[in-house]
Formats: structure tokens, C-alpha cells, sequence
């Protein structure tokens, strides 16, 4: 196979949540091409769905060595620091995710969450409210059964935002 099928049969293996088969096929990728930003990016979120964050830090990581400014690497780096329990690199994460995409959806959704879990409850509102406004429709349902938003579910604000 190439390049483009490892791709796509990786990626079709992360939606059928077969993500250490996808793990191995971003490695075919990155032994031919070590340089694969994409496959870097890949490999790192099928590792985040195996609960293994730090593994998928290293990858975004790499990635970011490779294309400082990729977005989905910065937003994924968030979310790996943020599952270790790195708030303030998580936050700095996603930041420069926004500093680069003011509209970047997911990652306005990803600062709600992690300041939801440091009780910032003003700032998870506005950060919630932010990332519905820009894609209601994919994060509306998900807002409403997230454990990370536990803290703020309580809140009329909260309540105004996803009715």
C-alpha cells in the first residue's frame, strides 16, 4: 500500500476503535517518512483514545517540531497535557491554538472543560458559549453529557447555552 491507503485504512481503524492497529499502521508510515506531520498527529489521537497520554504528547509533539504552528498538534497537545493533569500546559496548549485559529472550534470547547475542572466557572461559561457559537451542532450534545462540565452543568448560564 501506499502513503495515501495507509492513511486512509489508519484513520478508518481509529473510527472502527481499532486504535492499536491504527497505532501500527502510523508506524508503517513514520518508518517510510518520519517527517509525516499527519501520521504524528494520527498516531497521537489513537493513543489518546488508549488512555495513553503521555505517549500521545510525544507524538504531538513531533508533529510540532515538524510544523511549530499545526493546529490540530497544538489543540491534541492540550488535550494530552490536560489528561495527565498539566492544567497550565494545557491551557498555554490551547492558547496558541487560538492565537493561530480564533475560530478553532475545539479548541474553545477543550478550555470550557479544563476550566469547568478548576472551577473557573465564569471563564468555562464563556469558553463554552464561544465554542457553541462557532459549531453548535457538534459539541451542543456532547456539552451536555461531558463530565469535564460537571461543574458548571448546575448553572443557569450553562443551562441558557445548550436549551
Amino acid at each position: 500500500m501506499n502513503r495515501t491507503e495507509l492513511m486512509a485504512e489508519g484513520m478508518s481503524l481509529v473510527e472502527r476503535g481499532k486504535y492499536k492497529e491504527a497505532v501500527e499502521i502510523f508506524n508503517e508510515i513514520l518508518t517510510e517518512d518520519p517527517q509525516d506531520v499527519e501520521a504524528w498527529i494520527n498516531k497521537g489521537c489513537a493513543l489518546l483514545y488508549l488512555e495513553k497520554p503521555r505517549e500521545s504528547l510525544h507524538c504531538t509533539n513531533k508533529a510540532l517540531e515538524i510544523d511549530l504552528n499545526n493546529t490540530i498538534a497544538l489543540n491534541n497537545k492540550g488535550i494530552a497535557l490536560f489528561r495527565i493533569n498539566d492544567f497550565e500546559g494545557a491551557e498555554d496548549a490551547f492558547n496558541k491554538t487560538l492565537e493561530i485559529d480564533p475560530k478553532y472550534a475545539e479548541a474553545w470547547y477543550n478550555k470550557a472543560c479544563l476550566a469547568s475542572e478548576q472551577k473557573k466557572v465564569y471563564e468555562a461559561l464563556r469558553n463554552l458559549e464561544k465554542a457553541l457559537s462557532l459549531d453548535r451542532n457538534r459539541f451542543l450534545t456532547h456539552a451536555k453529557i461531558d463530565r469535564h462540565l460537571d461543574n458548571i452543568r448546575n448553572e443557569a448560564r450553562f443551562k441558557e447555552l445548550v436549551d
